[in-house]
């Protein structure tokens, strides 16, 4: 469901003299959200909002607006320093004949998949699932999306990503993590931006 307003949000967040927004919205609520803050001269210090969309459709939608917004958590991004990250950046480049920027977060975490299952059938040395499974649980592997290992309860430890869009970009900003570029902070004001 998309929500329509957030002013009242908003309009309550600006009088608290609040700083920071952490979001957790649908794509197209985020768009919104950041087109009524404008709207409003609503102006946090700090943006994270968890599913933005992915820099193209962010960019036509927000244009410089949409600068300085972070994307915590997609998992993999087209600039991580990961051994195999650059060749599968051109190899999905040549084929699809698609900038990595659009998709990179799916590309990043799918082959990550087949990395890692690729290893435990080597590994388990036959395709019985049970012995697979195993060898899954007991991973410790250097993978596109960086050391990959895996807790008793299955969920998977690796570095965690966050972008930044900058100037029309997004930007690798590791927090924590790797990072290509510096955060941006604090945000400016609406009033202060170009």
């Amino acid at each position: 469901m998309v929500c329509k307003d957030f002013s009242p949000l908003l309009i309550a967040a600006k009088s608290a003299g609040a700083e920071a927004l952490l979001s957790l919205p649908t794509p197209a609520d985020t768009i919104t959200l950041m087109k009524q803050m404008k709207q409003l001269d609503v102006n946090f210090k700090f943006i994270i909002a968890m599913r933005a969309p992915p820099g193209d459709v962010w960019f036509k939608a927000m244009g410089e607006a949409g600068n300085y917004v972070i994307l915590g958590g997609p998992g993999w991004h087209y600039n991580v320093p990961f051994p195999g990250a650059k060749e599968l950046i051109t190899k999905y480049e040549k084929m699809t004949g698609n900038p990595a920027e659009v998709m990179s977060s799916s590309v990043g975490n799918s082959y990550t998949c087949v990395q890692i299952l690729a290893d435990a059938i080597t590994r388990a040395g036959t395709l019985d699932r049970a012995k697979i499974r195993d060898a899954i649980a007991k991973t410790d592997m250097m993978t596109v999306q960086g050391r990959t290992t895996f807790n008793p309860d299955g969920t998977a430890n690796m570095p965690f990503i966050s972008v930044q869009y900058q100037r029309g970009m997004s930007e690798l900003i590791g927090l924590p993590g790797p990072d290509t570029k510096p955060l941006l902070y604090p945000i400016p004001k609406w009033s202060e931006r170009p």
